[in-house]
């Protein structure tokens, strides 16, 4: 009778069915962090990069004077029609756009929050900010 408990322990101990579920569960959660972390930081970029692009066009047109970007909503307007050419959807406000005379021609400066695909990371982001000063002429 002992011997045969000993055989059924030492099946056990050798049956190794389950091994490759709790590894993957085990190594799952980190991938998965990579993963969306990596898409998390070039959408971060990217928006970066489109907003920086977007208020450099718009300080152009601000400093030519006239049109749609004479005042304030008509540029807040101009900036988010140049984000949404870029494939970014984002809508600028009044509140989040200073315009202001500078040594260096009209500067426009904006500031939005992340809009983060991961709940609760785009607080953890740090928000977007682009300034662009352009002469007429230059």
């Amino acid at each position: 009778m002992a011997e045969s408990g000993r055989r059924g322990r030492g099946r056990l101990a050798e049956d190794e069915r389950g091994a490759t579920a709790v590894e993957f569960a085990l190594v799952a959660p980190l991938l998965l962090a990579l993963l969306f972390g990596s898409l998390e930081t070039g959408r971060y970029i990217w928006f970066s990069a489109a907003l920086a692009h977007a208020v450099g066009g718009a300080a152009r047109c601000a400093e030519l004077g006239g049109g749609a970007c004479a005042t304030p909503h008509g540029l807040a307007r101009d900036v988010t029609a140049r984000l949404e050419r870029l494939a970014v959807t984002a809508r600028v406000g009044e509140t989040a756009l200073v315009t202001r005379p500078a040594a260096c021609g009209t500067e426009i400066r904006v500031g939005l929050p992340y809009p983060s695909l991961v709940p609760g990371l785009g607080p953890a982001l740090p928000a977007l900010h682009a300034t662009a000063c352009i002469r007429q002429g230059a």
